[in-house]
């Protein structure tokens, strides 16, 4: 057996709750890091400093502060939606394609695609920790080696952030991992298995992100 297809094997395998546990803690750390360290009155000042009033700032501040932790407790809600979007999107597909697997073993699959969420946060740590200058909270809003992070200096209009956003190297990872672990449970072959996520998981990546292109062209 390839050491990869071992790899997905065991990553396929691996406790579901204790691994979403781990999940919730690392992103705690991650959201914890960027509001200590960035969420700063300088950065806000440069974000804002053409829009509201220094005493506005300030606020926002303090109140984004004291919400840290409310974020942090919503964390395994959020992570928890997230799962239920690819593993419905893969659920309703595999219905009318009649590759009809438990709805867990979906789940199961999307939970421990996690990992290239984890990735991507670690991966935007090291860049802005070491390579991209920080100065306003736009900064802090890009994703690593996605179209947007190449694309964000230019003057793009507010409604393609999140096509641009979505075109990133995460998203292929995340797309051949669920379809290596739908490999585990079906035996069928990586291409045919990207196929299927691309087909279910793709479409309704397609349609979010029609509806969050339709909300900031609403509201600009």
């Amino acid at each position: 057996m390839n050491f990869h297809i071992k790899i997905i094997r065991s990553l396929y395998c691996c406790n579901k709750w204790n691994y979403f546990i781990v999940i919730c803690l690392l992103l705690s750390y991650f959201t914890f890091w960027n509001f200590y360290f960035y969420y700063t009155e300088e950065i806000l000042i440069r974000t804002y400093s053409n829009q509201i009033s220094y005493e506005r700032i300030i606020s926002l501040l303090s109140n984004g502060r004291n919400s840290l932790w409310i974020t942090i407790l919503l964390l395994p809600i959020i992570v928890s939606l997230r799962l239920l979007f690819t593993s419905l999107s893969l659920s309703a597909g595999g219905f009318f394609a009649e590759a009809r697997n438990p709805f867990m073993d979906y789940f199961n699959i999307s939970l421990k695609a996690e990992l290239v969420v984890i990735l991507m946060y670690f991966t935007k740590w090291i860049f802005i920790e070491f390579i991209w200058d920080i100065r306003t909270l736009n900064d802090l809003s890009i994703i690593p080696i996605s179209l947007y992070h190449y694309f964000a200096k230019s003057n793009l209009p507010l409604w393609s952030t999140a096509a641009l956003s979505y075109a990133n190297i995460w998203e292929v990872l995340y797309i051949l991992i669920i379809a290596g672990m739908l490999g585990v449970i079906n035996n069928k072959p990586l291409k045919s298995n990207v196929l299927f996520v691309l087909s279910t998981y793709g479409v309704a990546l397609v349609f979010w992100i029609v509806i969050l292109t339709y909300i900031a062209i609403t509201l600009t």
